[in-house]
């Protein structure tokens, strides 16, 4: 199941596969990393909340058992499935960008850490591109053409600082400073000018290093030659 187009850009790069022949279903992400899903069935009038017994295998996992010593026990609460009301307020576009926004968790960082080492392993590298449409709804539909490189230097910086587990990175493009803001365990983000108060959307696609070197190369020529002109 993909869980692209639904309008949240964190769920993009999300599928879940649902097992077979007795296998948990799990959530994979595109580039690597994945996580444990299960569904839990509660009575109608059950509190809002699910307890799990989850241990730690290099990143945490659900068990399907307590066992005492081995696991924990999580707690988490159901508002979503709440009394539904109407939410009669009128928010701008802007508040509702980074409404959605979810900060790296110390899990988060962990599942990053391990979607790198994973990509390395296969000879992969990651690309930082920057959405064209500023603050779009549903940047998951657009065309690659619509999602350009970094220059060499800025691309390497904020490679930089997701390795080294950062939660943002600050880059200057001529008199301008951008916020880089890495959402979650995901390889994407916003890209905030807080002066001129515009956001758009990052990502981290991974590539072959030739790839890479090409991508860049050819940015740095495009930048160029828009200078020049």
């Amino acid at each position: 199941v993909s869980l692209g187009g639904c309008g949240l850009a964190l769920f993009d790069q999300l599928t879940v596969d649902l097992g077979a022949d007795g296998e948990n279903p799990t959530q994979k992400r595109a580039g690597g990393g994945r996580r444990d899903v299960r569904r839990v069935e509660l009575e109608r009038d059950a509190p809002r909340e699910v307890r799990l017994p989850v241990f730690r295998e290099r990143g945490w996992r659900i068990s399907d058992t307590a066992v005492p010593g081995v696991t924990e026990e999580r707690c988490v609460a159901l508002t979503a499935i709440s009394t539904p009301t109407v939410d009669t307020t009128v928010r701008s576009p802007q508040r509702q960008f980074l409404g959605t926004f979810r900060h790296p968790t110390p899990e988060d960082l962990e599942a990053r850490a391990e979607a790198v080492a994973d990509a390395d392993a296969k000879g992969l590298v990651g690309l930082w591109e920057w959405c064209q449409v500023a603050e779009s709804a549903d940047p998951g539909s657009l065309p690659p053409e619509m999602w350009p490189g970094y220059s060499q230097e800025h691309d390497f910086a904020i490679e930089t600082a997701y390795r080294a587990g950062e939660v943002k990175v600050e880059i200057a493009v001529g008199i301008r400073s951008y916020d880089i803001l890495f959402e979650g365990d995901l390889p994407a983000g916003r890209q905030v000018d807080s002066k001129a108060k515009k956001r758009r959307f990052v990502r981290r696609r991974l590539v072959t290093p030739a790839e890479r070197e090409a991508q860049l190369s050819a940015a740095e020529s495009a930048a160029a030659a828009a200078f020049a002109q």
